[in-house]
């Protein structure tokens, strides 16, 4: 199925010096409308305003995801910050506006006005060209010039990089593969919700100071549909230039047509992403921690799985986002669709649009209860497959296919051994065969417990089936059992402590971190966690000292130093009688030492002082004692 643009209007925006330029050219018409503005220094001091306030909220946002377990140390401070930023976000519209009713301006508003009144709908979209990130990042569609009379937005607006060179697809974007997704970052927690909505591969990968797997990844023939980058802490300034964007480059031969970005550097390096080949790319605008900016890619494909472009799925998101402003205030604006349009592709009606083929699962449940049977037990087969048209099941062994019934969701089958079932579901669309292979095992043990086939003995193979499994406490069993196999293999303990902290276990995620920490001392995502958790359970001294050595470690780690100051903050305020005993002992140490130290000072200085010298014997008086017990005061006394 292809998608077709609408017809687009492009408006240029280029900043000369103190002044802007705005350039809207219209469908059909040869000769642009210009207008030129005056800078508004306002402008960009209000908008530096808001960004700080919104890296202040979504900063502290990120870290209350931990809020199970830290109570109200984040929660206090979030009504206040949610303010401060609506309330900026007011100024910045309103100065917007302000800067765009100059007279200079006026022949561009009236032909949007004019192109409104004359197509309604469906609402035709605004490519906005741009180089400078700031005007990129400007609140556009709260632009009066692009609303109708009823105040609603009249045109689509869509964010564009003209680059010169061809720009061509791999063959793999209209093969009948499997979708498949590569996440490079903060993913690992996501990975599961996506991959159940996805029929097809998601790989993430975890980026520990090379990027030589990501170059690896992304050369990969079998090509990639979708790209997450998401290192919010990081920034990617001059990393494009190197090895990453030649993988890059030939991963948009093979098929990558589509990134979510989501870094430091927000739009400032948008146009390095999409010079490497990229046709589009939804770029967050500015840093947005793990947890939100997972929202968005859940919703983008989502989208995507529902046949939509990518404008109409990040429409879409913006709406979902608004009404959830009291959660994420003004995010709706945050994602960007960037294009690159080259000179050939015209943006005008009749321009194929990428997108997914069909990937949604045919089959949403496909499993075998119970897992382990005994010899010559029954096992009852569950399938849910809605979208399916057709299913075919076979086993191995014998191998032989059967043909499985639409209408009966369950069979009950009596195996001898081991049996590995694989379900195949089939239908039509947009006149070729959608084809998806499920599989599972169910494993036929004697009454001793041995099994025919020989189960994953080592603890990478059952971290890597914990890493694959949807249910985080199945993911914990295989966790729990590599963690028997390899009492001190440090990854295996940090992904048992994220699992029981996943599931609430704090004292249990607590011990693994501990035991993670013991055995890879080096291991700065450990430090980390295990400082987060005691800060929760209020162990101050404790988590300060894993968080020092967290930041020690990776000092581009944002969440520890916050963490960390958050820690620091809070050893001040709490008083010294609620500290541990051996804290107010190192109190009471010290203040013995300055005691004795200001004692030391008093005597040295007592007998360095000179003293007072009479000026005469006879002004003296001395206390004489007489023989007979009689005392009497002597004015004078005789000369010697």
């Amino acid at each position: 199925m292809s998608h077709r643009y609408f017809p687009s209007l492009r408006l240029t925006v280029e900043c000369l010096k103190s002044q802007c330029r705005l350039s809207l050219q219209l469908p059909g018409e040869g000769k642009p409308t210009t207008g030129m503005l005056e800078w508004s220094v306002e402008l960009e001091r209000v908008y530096q305003r808001w960004r700080e306030r919104y890296r202040d909220y979504y900063s502290l946002l990120g870290s209350a995801r931990f809020a199970a377990f830290t109570q109200n140390l984040y929660a206090s401070n979030l009504d206040e910050y949610r303010t401060d930023l609506w309330e900026v976000e007011v100024v910045l519209r309103q100065t917007f506006n302000h800067w765009l009713r100059q007279p200079g301006c006026a022949q561009v508003r009236d032909q949007l006005h004019y192109w409104l009144a004359q197509r309604p709908s469906p609402p035709p979209r605004l490519l906005l060209y741009s180089s400078d990130p700031l005007l990129q990042a400007l609140p556009w569609d709260a632009w009066e010039g692009l609303r109708t009379p009823a105040g609603t937005l009249g045109f689509a607006i869509q964010q564009a990089v003209a680059i010169a060179g061809p720009l061509s697809y791999g063959s793999s974007l209209q093969s009948e593969r499997p979708a498949r997704l590569l996440l490079v970052g903060d993913w690992a927690e996501r990975r599961q919700a996506i991959q159940a909505q996805l029929y097809g591969e998601v790989r993430v990968l975890e980026l520990r100071g090379s990027l030589e797997p990501v170059c690896r990844a992304l050369c990969d023939p079998k090509g990639w549909d979708l790209l997450g980058w998401q290192t919010p802490e990081h920034s990617l300034a001059g990393i494009l230039q190197g090895p990453l964007g030649q993988a890059l480059s030939l991963a948009c031969q093979r098929g990558l047509w589509l990134a979510l970005v989501n870094t430091a550097d927000g739009l400032n390096l948008a146009t390095d992403w999409l010079a490497n080949g990229l046709r589009q790319a939804v770029i967050l605008q500015q840093p947005t921690p793990e947890p939100v900016a997972a929202v968005v890619l859940e919703s983008l494909l989502g989208g995507l799985l529902a046949e939509q472009p990518v404008a109409a799925a990040l429409h879409q998101i913006r709406q979902e986002l608004a009404q959830r402003d009291l959660e994420y205030p003004v995010l709706q604006r945050i994602p960007t669709l960037l294009e690159r349009l080259g000179p050939e592709l015209s943006g005008s009606e009749g321009d194929p649009e990428p997108h997914l083929s069909y990937c949604r699962r045919l089959v949403l449940k496909f499993r075998a209860e119970p897992a382990q049977i005994a010899r010559g037990e029954s096992v009852s087969i569950q399938v849910d497959a809605p979208e399916a048209e057709a299913l075919e099941l076979t086993l191995e062994p014998p191998g032989q296919p059967q043909a499985w019934p639409l209408t009966q969701s369950s069979l009950s089958l009596s195996l001898s051994r081991t049996t590995r079932l694989t379900l195949t579901a089939r239908r039509q669309w947009a006149g070729q065969t959608v084809t998806q292979v499920y599989t599972c095992q169910v494993s036929v043990v004697d009454r001793r417990g041995q099994s025919a086939r020989a189960r994953p003995a080592t603890a990478a193979d059952l971290l890597a089936q914990a890493l694959a499994t949807d249910s985080s406490v199945a993911a914990l069993s295989w966790v729990q059992q590599a963690a028997a196999l390899e009492p001190n293999q440090p990854e295996v303990l940090y992904h048992l402590g994220r699992l029981n902290r996943s599931l609430g276990r704090i004292p249990e995620a607590i011990a693994a971190f501990e035991q993670a920490c013991r055995y890879a001392p080096t291991d700065a995502r450990a430090q980390c966690s295990l400082g987060l958790l005691l800060l929760g359970q209020g162990q101050l001294e404790q988590a300060e000292a894993h968080l020092r050595r967290a930041l020690a470690l990776d000092p581009q780690d944002i969440e520890a130093r916050r963490n960390l100051a958050l820690v620091e903050r809070k050893l001040i305020l709490t008083p010294a009688r609620s500290r541990p005993r051996q804290h107010r002992q190192q109190l009471l140490l010290a203040g013995l030492v300055l005691l004795v130290f200001v004692g030391c000072l008093a005597l040295t200085w007592r007998r360095l002082r000179p003293e007072a010298q009479p000026k005469s014997l006879l002004q003296l008086s001395h206390r004489v004692t007489l023989p007979n017990g009689d005392t009497s005061n002597l004015d004078q006394v005789s000369e010697v």
